[in-house]
C-alpha cells in the first residue's frame, strides 16, 4: 500500500495550532510518531482507516492551508499511513528549551 504525503501551513503559532490539529486527527485516527524541526515545522505520522481520510483532509483544510491532494473516495476499513508535514511560517525558527541547573 502506498503511503500518503500531505503538506500543510498554519498561520497560527505552533502551540496554538498543535492542540487543534491533534484534536481533529484524534477524531479519525492516531498520531503514531512525530518529529519536530525547531519551532518552524514538524512531521506527523498518522494511522487512519482509508474511509476516514477524505473527511480528515477536509477538516484540516478548513483550519489551515493544505496542498492539494487527490480524494481517496473509499469505504474500506484498511489502515493507511499519512505523513503530514506542517510548517509554521510565523515562528522564528529559534526554539529554545531552557533546562534548569540541577545541583550535583
Amino acid at each position: 500500500m502506498v503511503n500518503i504525503f500531505w503538506t500543510a501551513y498554519s498561520s497560527k503559532g505552533r502551540y496554538e495550532a498543535l492542540g487543534e490539529i491533534e484534536r481533529m486527527i484524534d477524531n479519525h485516527g492516531f498520531i503514531t510518531d512525530f518529529k519536530e524541526f525547531s519551532n518552524i515545522s514538524l512531521m506527523l505520522k498518522i494511522e487512519i482507516e482509508e474511509r476516514k481520510i477524505d473527511v480528515l483532509y477536509s477538516e484540516l483544510s478548513n483550519y489551515m492551508t493544505m496542498d492539494a491532494t487527490v480524494p481517496i473516495n473509499s469505504d474500506s476499513s484498511l489502515e493507511r499511513v499519512i505523513f503530514m508535514n506542517v510548517s509554521f511560517p510565523a515562528e522564528s525558527g529559534n526554539l529554545r528549551v531552557e533546562v534548569p541547573a540541577v545541583p550535583g
